[in-house]
Protein backbone atom coordinates (compact mmCIF):
# COMPACT_ATOMS: atom_id res chain seq x y z
CA UNK A 1 0.00 0.00 0.00
CA UNK A 2 1.47 3.51 -0.85
CA UNK A 3 -0.01 6.45 1.01
CA UNK A 4 0.35 10.22 0.58
CA UNK A 5 0.38 12.97 3.20
CA UNK A 6 1.53 16.12 3.08
CA UNK A 7 2.57 18.01 5.65
CA UNK A 8 3.63 21.90 6.15
CA UNK A 9 6.04 21.64 8.67
CA UNK A 10 6.44 22.71 12.57
CA UNK A 11 6.13 19.04 13.73
CA UNK A 12 8.54 19.09 16.61
CA UNK A 13 5.58 21.51 18.26
CA UNK A 14 3.77 18.73 20.90
CA UNK A 15 0.42 19.08 19.93
CA UNK A 16 -2.47 17.03 18.90
CA UNK A 17 -2.50 17.58 15.17
CA UNK A 18 1.12 16.53 14.78
CA UNK A 19 0.23 13.67 17.13
CA UNK A 20 -2.24 12.80 14.78
CA UNK A 21 -0.24 13.23 11.69
CA UNK A 22 2.69 11.00 13.05
CA UNK A 23 0.04 8.24 13.99
CA UNK A 24 -1.44 9.05 10.26
CA UNK A 25 1.45 8.24 8.54
CA UNK A 26 1.59 4.45 9.97
CA UNK A 27 -2.02 4.29 9.64
CA UNK A 28 -3.40 0.67 7.72
CA UNK A 29 0.66 -0.54 7.77
CA UNK A 30 2.18 -3.60 9.59
CA UNK A 31 5.57 -4.70 9.90
CA UNK A 32 8.32 -2.15 8.75
CA UNK A 33 7.65 1.17 7.55
CA UNK A 34 9.51 2.94 4.87
CA UNK A 35 8.98 7.00 5.09
CA UNK A 36 10.16 9.60 3.33
CA UNK A 37 10.73 12.76 5.13
CA UNK A 38 11.86 16.16 2.92
CA UNK A 39 13.11 18.83 4.22
CA UNK A 40 13.22 21.50 1.41
CA UNK A 41 13.31 24.59 3.39
CA UNK A 42 15.70 23.62 6.03
CA UNK A 43 19.12 25.09 6.41
CA UNK A 44 21.50 21.48 6.04
CA UNK A 45 23.22 21.94 9.56
CA UNK A 46 19.63 21.08 10.67
CA UNK A 47 18.75 18.37 8.62
CA UNK A 48 20.08 15.50 10.69
CA UNK A 49 18.84 17.45 14.09
CA UNK A 50 15.38 17.71 12.31
CA UNK A 51 15.45 13.78 11.67
CA UNK A 52 16.20 12.53 14.63
CA UNK A 53 13.42 14.00 16.27
CA UNK A 54 11.16 12.89 13.82
CA UNK A 55 12.42 9.71 13.88
CA UNK A 56 11.64 9.58 18.06
CA UNK A 57 8.33 10.45 17.67
CA UNK A 58 7.29 8.39 14.97
CA UNK A 59 8.79 5.31 17.14
CA UNK A 60 7.09 7.04 20.40
CA UNK A 61 4.04 8.25 19.16
CA UNK A 62 3.26 5.70 15.96
CA UNK A 63 4.72 2.63 17.89
CA UNK A 64 6.19 1.57 14.36
CA UNK A 65 9.57 -0.57 13.39
CA UNK A 66 11.60 2.04 11.03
Amino acid sequence: MTKYILHGGYTREPNEDNANFFREMTTGFSGKVHILLVYFASEEDLIEQKYQQELKQFKEIAKIKI
